[in-house]
């Protein structure tokens, strides 16, 4: 997919997909070791490659949306990509972990209102919105929370 304004709408979206799957492959983890544990590491790794998924997404938003959003720091979703890309022997697991605790929830709230007041605002398509709640790919979205008024 290309980078611009008119591929925001699918970037944020895949975006949001993949940080919901993180919290459903987390979600039997009670701490760190677990986590890493978890279905032979299966999780784990799942997890690595959507955090590393997201860190890619964010390099083909619009630099408009990057302006405008300024509250998610596109920059740390971004380092962390290029750190599992690049340094996964150097990984610590708890981080990893604390990541999908804390910032990967954060993250979700914030980019859900983002989505829905760019679909009010006219600035995304509320069509594409529609073909996309029901698109098996992005059947983890919460799409009850993008609703327009």
């Amino acid at each position: 997919m290309l980078r611009g304004k008119n591929n925001d709408l699918l970037h944020l979206l895949t975006m949001v997909e993949s940080l919901e799957k993180i919290i459903i492959y987390t979600d039997q983890a009670k701490d760190a070791e677990s986590f890493y544990e978890l279905n032979d590491q299966l999780n784990f790794n799942a997890v690595l490659n959507l955090l590393t998924h997201v860190g890619e997404t964010v390099k083909q938003l619009s630099n408009d949306l990057l302006i405008v959003c300024e509250d998610v720091d596109w920059e740390k979703i971004k380092g962390l990509r290029n750190r599992i890309a690049h340094d996964y022997l150097g990984l610590n697991t708890l981080i990893i972990y604390q990541i999908c605790e804390q910032n990967v929830p954060k993250i979700i709230k914030q980019l859900y209102p983002i989505i829905k007041s760019r679909v009010e605002d006219g600035t995304f398509d509320i069509e594409e919105l529609k073909v996309a709640n029901g698109s098996i790919y992005y059947r983890h979205i919460k799409f009850e929370k993008l609703k327009t008024k």
